[in-house]
């Protein structure tokens, strides 16, 4: 599924992002079949626009920093 483009209305989700690694745990123990993994996540950003819809949105976290956030027209 592509991700949601900010429309320039209200209620438009935007788009996030996330980065990082995936570290195989091994295989699934009851279930089907497959294999584990665990998520060492990098960062996570979530671009969207205000609720005025007149300025763009850019919310970041990072294990480091923790959540940023900056708007700008």
């Amino acid at each position: 599924m592509p991700p949601c483009e900010p429309t320039g209305h209200r209620g438009s989700p935007g788009e996030a992002k996330i980065s990082g690694r995936a570290i195989a745990v091994g295989p699934i123990a009851e279930g089907p079949d497959g294999d584990r993994f665990h998520a060492d996540i990098a960062e996570v950003v979530h671009t969207h626009l205000d609720d005025e819809a007149t300025m763009l949105v850019v919310e970041w976290w990072t294990p480091t920093h923790g959540l940023r956030r900056v708007a700008r027209e």
